[in-house]
């Protein structure tokens, strides 16, 4: 028993002396910072609003991180982007990043935009500009408008893809709706 007492009075000392020790510095290392992201978040939710405070796109991660040039990056982005009249856009990509102060967010990966049942675009890349209000997508563009599929390599437009203008290698088909 008193082996016991013994060893309670040193474990009680010892956390004791080690509460009331002065926090000193965190010692700093030498070198280059450290190549991981500078804040990691997990399912958070980034909203972007123009300087007159209007929404102009959200999304909805896995996780974000936060890199030392100040890209913040998103997993399994989903969202809506905001037009200038106000319309709302789907999208989903694997991977969305935003360079902080540009307002501009690129979507990568498997990226579909969504603006209506009829109108939607599917690329490898899309980046997404709302102080010109466009979208411009890049590798493997497909869009759907009104009956018409057009394949391309880039594809501009107004994200509600109202309006589109399309380079390289242009493939359309028209498909006829029912009455």
């Amino acid at each position: 028993m008193a082996y016991h007492d013994r060893r309670a009075a040193a474990l009680a000392a010892v956390l004791t002396l080690v509460a009331c020790a002065p926090a000193g510095p965190v010692p700093r290392v030498a070198g280059a910072p450290p190549a991981g992201p500078l804040v990691e978040i997990e399912g958070p939710r980034l909203v972007f609003t123009d300087p007159q405070g209007r929404l102009r796109w959200e999304l909805r991660a896995r996780s974000v991180a936060v890199d030392r040039q100040q890209r913040v990056s998103a997993l399994d982005a989903r969202g809506r982007l905001v037009t200038e009249d106000g319309v709302q856009v789907d999208v989903r990509a694997d991977r969305a990043v935003y360079v902080r102060g540009s307002g501009t967010v690129e979507l990568t990966g498997r990226v579909v935009v969504r603006a209506a049942s009829d109108r939607w675009a599917s690329a490898g890349r899309v980046r997404y500009e709302p102080g010109q209000d466009r979208l411009v997508a890049t590798g493997g563009v497909r869009v759907r408008m009104d009956g018409w599929t057009v394949w391309a390599q880039r594809l501009q437009a107004e994200p509600g893809l109202r309006r589109a203008r399309f380079d390289g290698s242009v493939r359309v088909r028209w498909t006829e709706r029912a009455p």
